[in-house]
């Protein structure tokens, strides 16, 4: 994505106490319906990956839709700060009922760096666990989801950022799904590569 370095980090606490009012509506409107399956293949108890979020509104649908949050690991891009500023009352509303559902947010994850920056592994899979570890170990994970990935322009030298993005968001995620991307990939083109692996991430038959 665009090159700077953050340290992945959980939405303060102190968000869910301060939209208090706003998420116990949320959740008395909504839980109600929730089911075990959503559109989309989605299921409770799948360990889910969303990368790229903005205001987290998709991330708390599928919570809601599936009536948890905890098998959820949503991640941004930008800051919690940079977030906030950009949706001043979304974000904290989103995240406040996100964490009441069982989801902790991550801030600051880079989609083209899951598996390879220590910090970002290390962060995803204390958000998977809900404790820290200093463990090398890589989280695992039956979905992984890059909802509009786009570093943004338009210019040929934009779209170029915009395939490396995708094809290191693709290798990437690739590390992190339980069921391994086929071992055919090792022998094809990168482009064919990232397709393989697009499609073995949205859980079609090859």
């Amino acid at each position: 994505m665009a090159e700077r370095r953050v340290a992945p980090a959980f939405a303060p606490a102190v968000t869910a106490a301060a939209a208090g009012a706003t998420t116990d509506a949320v959740l008395r409107t909504t839980t109600a319906g929730a089911s075990r399956a959503v559109p989309g293949g989605f299921r409770r108890g799948q360990k889910i990956l969303l990368v790229g979020e903005g205001n987290f509104s998709f991330a708390l649908a599928l919570a809601l839709g599936l009536g948890s949050g905890d098998s959820i690991v949503a991640t941004a891009f930008d800051t919690f700060r940079e977030a906030r500023d950009k949706y001043p009352t979304a974000v904290e509303t989103n995240v406040a009922v996100l964490q009441r559902l069982g989801c902790r947010p991550l801030f600051g994850v880079d989609a083209s760096r899951l598996a390879s920056d220590p910090a970002v592994a290390s962060a995803l899979l204390e958000a998977q666990t809900g404790e820290a570890s200093s463990s090398a170990r890589l989280p695992a994970f039956d979905r992984i989801v890059f909802n509009f990935p786009h570093t943004g322009g338009a210019t040929t030298a934009d779209i170029k950022r915009n395939q490396a993005l995708l094809r290191d968001f693709l290798a990437q995620a690739a590390l992190l799904l339980k069921t391994p991307v086929d071992k055919r990939a090792k022998s094809l083109d990168p482009e064919a590569e990232a397709a393989l692996a697009a499609a073995m991430l949205m859980g079609r038959r090859i």
